[in-house]
C-alpha cells in the first residue's frame, strides 16, 4: 500500500505534471476571472505564486533549471511572435511618431536607472535593471489587447512599440551585462573584452537568423509549398535556429525576434 501511495506521489509531482497542473490552474482562474472582468493574466499570477516557493512549492529552482532550455525557447518564440508584428515600412514613414516610440522605450530605461542609483543601487545594477526595463512585457500587452478587444492605430503603433523596446532591450542588456562581468571581483577580462563577447554572441545570432530565413525562403520556393504547409516548413526553420543558437552559445533571442521580423517584412 506504502508503495502504491509513493509511485503515485512521484507520479503527481512529475515535472511535466507540475507544469502541466500549472498552466490549467492558470487557464482555469484566468477565465473565472475574466468573467467579473478581470484581466486574465492575474490568473496566471495567482497560480505561479500558489505552486511557486512563496506557496507550496512545486515550482522550484531545480523544477526550472531542469526545464531551462525549454523555457529558453518558449521565450525566444515569444520574441519571434513580436518580431512578425513589427512594421518596418509603417516606422520608416511614420517619421515622428516612431521616433517617439524609440525615444519613449530608452526613456523608460534611463528614468529606471536614475531612480535605482539615486536610492543607493550601484551604477552597474541599475543600468542592467533599467536596460531590462526598456522592453514591454510582449505577454502583459497580448494579455490586455485580447482582454479588450483591442484595435487600431494606437494598438498597432503599441505592437511595434512592443518589438521595438524588445530590440532596443536586447542591445542595452548586452552593453550593461559587459560592465557588470568586467566590474566583478572574480573578473577575468575588462569591460572592452566583455563587450566583444556580447557583440559577438548577437551577431552570430543575428547571422543564424539570416541563415535559417535563407533556407525557409529557399525551402518554401523550391517545394513550392502552398500557405496551409508552410507553417511546417517555418517550424523546421525554427527548430533549427533554437538548435544553432544552443550550441553557438549566441542570443537566441534577438534570432528569433529577426526572424518574425523578416518573415513579416520580406
Amino acid at each position: 500500500m506504502n508503495d502504491e501511495l509513493s509511485s503515485l506521489q512521484s507520479l503527481l509531482l512529475s515535472p511535466l505534471a507540475v507544469i502541466g497542473a500549472g498552466l490549467m490552474l492558470a487557464q482555469i482562474l484566468g477565465l473565472l476571472l475574466h468573467a467579473r472582468g478581470i484581466p486574465k493574466l492575474y490568473g496566471a499570477v495567482i497560480a505561479g505564486l500558489a505552486l511557486g516557493t512563496s506557496g507550496f512549492g512545486l515550482v522550484d529552482a531545480p523544477l526550472i533549471a531542469l526545464f531551462q532550455e525549454l523555457f529558453n525557447a518558449a521565450a525566444a518564440l515569444v520574441l519571434f511572435e513580436v518580431g512578425r508584428k513589427m512594421d518596418l515600412d509603417w516606422l520608416w514613414n511614420s517619421g515622428r511618431q516612431g521616433a517617439s516610440l524609440v525615444a519613449a522605450s530608452v526613456l523608460r530605461g534611463v528614468a529606471t536607472m536614475l531612480c535605482l542609483a539615486a536610492f543607493g543601487l550601484g551604477w552597474g545594477e541599475a543600468a542592467f535593471i533599467g536596460a531590462i526595463m526598456i522592453a514591454v512585457n510582449p505577454i502583459i500587452f497580448s494579455s490586455m489587447v485580447s482582454d479588450s478587444n483591442a484595435s487600431g492605430v494606437a494598438t498597432y503603433s503599441s505592437a511595434n512599440m512592443v518589438g521595438l523596446s524588445n530590440l532596443i532591450a536586447l542591445l542595452a542588456v548586452g552593453i550593461a551585462l559587459s560592465w557588470l562581468k568586467s566590474n566583478d571581483v572574480d573578473a577575468g577580462a575588462g569591460f572592452v573584452q566583455e563587450l566583444s563577447r556580447q557583440i559577438f554572441k548577437l551577431a552570430m545570432g543575428a547571422l543564424i537568423a539570416v541563415v535559417c530565413y535563407g533556407l525557409y525562403a529557399a525551402a518554401t520556393r523550391v517545394s513550392r509549398a502552398h500557405a496551409s504547409t508552410r507553417p511546417g516548413i517555418l517550424l523546421a526553420a525554427l527548430l533549427m535556429d533554437l538548435g544553432l543558437c544552443s550550441i553557438s552559445a549566441s542570443s537566441a533571442l534577438l534570432s528569433l525576434l529577426l526572424m518574425g521580423l523578416m518573415l513579416r517584412n520580406a
